[in-house]
């Protein structure tokens, strides 16, 4: 099977999931993607000084290890100083 066709759930698939949580978002008026949603958990797991290899089994990286490679840029100082944590 495809990636979109991994089931997430029972009788969800993953490509079904990513709609429902677009959808949801824009329902919602929050200007965010599944795609932008998953950075947004990266970064605070990161920001909270979890390790690379537990973000990426979080997140369901097929390669753990190589997690920051992607995400380097959202860890820019200047992006940092402009980021609040809760």
């Amino acid at each position: 099977t495809g990636i979109d066709e991994h089931r997430v759930f029972d009788q969800v698939t993953a490509d079904r999931l990513r709609t429902i949580v677009a959808r949801a978002c824009t329902t919602a008026g929050v200007p965010a993607s599944p795609h932008d949603l998953r950075h947004g958990r990266i970064l605070l797991e990161h920001l909270r000084g979890v390790p690379w290899a537990r973000i990426g089994q979080l997140v369901g990286q097929r390669c753990p290890p190589s997690s920051p490679r992607p995400h380097a840029r959202m860890f820019s100082p200047a992006r940092q100083s402009s980021t609040t944590v809760s």
